[in-house]
């Protein structure tokens, strides 16, 4: 019939199916139930294995998975910033998630291009292209979209052979640091109490369950809408308003520029939401928002958009440029796994683990991959980690943007100008790197502390000095 013309639903109903069968076998599979990795992550690596990718068993459309994320991601953006914040005073948090994201894509981009010129090195000449050191930032933080996207422009204007693919794998190797190591990463830190431990704007360790804390159930009122699709016509309302601006406003910008504007459009939602808000709470009866049920809406967006990013994930690894791409891919990973957990305590006044994992996810993968990993230490996103990514994202995006800017130089003028270009790209990223650090320093809670040398902060006398954000 024409009503199942296109195919968007029944791909929905595979990707709802596919989390159905990960709930099943955590069930009857202990292992997956002592790890603690999210049914999410779990259905979305079967949806790799079982889809067009491997062996075709299940019939999805990538191209219709990513229409799906790509509305997914605003919701899920939406639902967090209607969230009130948690009570307390501010401690800049989220203005160090924001300097965080930055810093360690240039280090990303500063390990990847670093990898090239010593392979290159080893070689005797230019043999990799440089485009291969500087998807590394790409892949790992901006994700699959943008790494093909930068990848296939880089083929037709800068020579780099099979460019798409190579930013498509480097994605699909940063979703398994994501998905494999950041999950290994959570159970250990909780086997050593990261996630209990206390930042420095915590009076007391982390004891009190958010859920505990929980305020009752809201019902519904007679002839008034149910709570649940209050929060619905809330976050609709704000997703519309997106939309509206998006129409207005993209046709005034130059044609080339349109399609980026669209792809920022979650930071758009997130801007309409914050203000929406406090309007809400003005409203005659009090606000309609319900933390609780905005929170479990997130949740449920997440899981969805977190099996679609991964089950979209399509690679054809290229046997001739295996082992540089995993040289500059084991590198990056364990340098952005090193970073995150280094800066934990040190960066972060409230719980420094919980900030950690969802930066360490976002870097590796995208905003929900990141957002599913911190739901295995807050199954709600109703702690402060969720609203800080939320929050720090847009200005994240604008301080990366001379990165973005910087990694195009080298790419453009190989092999003419190589290795001086990519030698002076080298020293602009580490300027640029060092410029980050001492804002992050000086305008957000960023603090070295005594023992700048261990790679997990245990003292409170580590983060001595702090000032609330």
């Amino acid at each position: 019939m024409d009503f199942w013309v296109g195919g968007y639903v029944q791909d929905l109903l595979i990707i709802i199916s596919l989390i159905a069968v990960a709930a099943g076998l955590r069930r009857v599979i202990p292992p997956l139930q002592t790890l603690g990795m999210p049914d999410a992550l779990i259905a979305g690596l079967i949806g790799v294995v079982c889809g067009p990718a491997v062996i075709g068993l299940l019939p999805f459309s990538a191209a219709h998975l990513e229409v799906i994320i790509y509305h997914a991601l605003a919701l899920v953006f939406i639902a967090v910033g209607l969230q009130a914040p948690p009570p307390g005073k501010r401690t800049g948090t989220a203005r160090s998630i924001a300097f965080a994201i930055p810093a360690i894509a240039t280090l990303q981009a500063i390990v990847g291009l670093g990898c090239v010129l010593i392979w290159n090195a080893t070689q005797g000449g230019p043999e990799l292209h440089t485009g291969f050191g500087v998807m590394l930032p790409l892949g790992f933080n901006q994700g699959p979209g943008p790494a093909m996207t930068f990848g296939a422009a880089w083929e037709d204007k800068a020579g780099m052979s099979d460019g798409a693919q190579i930013g498509l794998i480097m994605a699909a190797l940063g979703y398994t640091w994501c998905c494999v190591v950041g999950v290994v990463l959570v159970a250990w830190g909780r086997r050593r109490g990261w996630d209990q431990t206390k930042g420095a704007g915590e009076t007391v360790a982390i004891a009190a369950d958010a859920q505990q804390q929980r305020a009752p159930a809201r019902r519904a009122k007679h002839g008034g809408l149910e709570p649940l699709t209050a929060q619905l016509v809330a976050i609709a309302l704000v997703y519309l308003a997106t939309w509206v601006f998006l129409e207005l406003v993209t046709p005034l910008l130059p044609e080339q520029h349109q399609p980026t504007v669209w792809g920022f459009h979650f930071l758009i939602a997130t801007g309409f939401a914050l203000t929406l808000r406090p309007l809400a709470a003005r409203l005659p009866g009090g606000s309609p928002l319900d933390n609780d049920l905005l929170a479990r809406t997130s949740s449920t967006i997440v899981d969805v958009a977190t099996c679609a990013a991964l089950a979209a994930v399509s690679v054809t690894v290229l046997g001739q440029y295996l082992a540089p791409v995993l040289l500059i891919s084991t590198v990056g990973g364990l340098a952005t796994l090193l970073a995150c957990v280094w800066m934990a305590r040190r960066a972060f006044p409230s719980r420094p683990f919980e900030h950690a994992i969802v930066t360490y996810g976002s870097l590796t993968g995208t905003a929900t991959t990141g957002l599913a990993l911190l739901r295995m230490l807050d199954p709600q996103l109703e702690g402060p980690a969720a609203r800080n990514y939320v929050l720090a994202v847009p200005l994240s995006a604008l301080l990366a943007l001379p990165l973005l800017i910087v990694i195009q130089i080298p790419v453009g003028t190989f092999p003419a100008d190589y290795p001086g270009t990519a030698l002076s790209v080298l020293g602009m990223l580490f300027a640029y790197a060092v410029i980050l650090v001492l804002a992050w320093r000086f305008l957000a809670p960023l603090r070295f502390g005594k023992t700048p040398w261990k790679l997990w902060s245990t003292a409170d006398g580590d983060r001595s000095g702090d000032a609330p954000g």
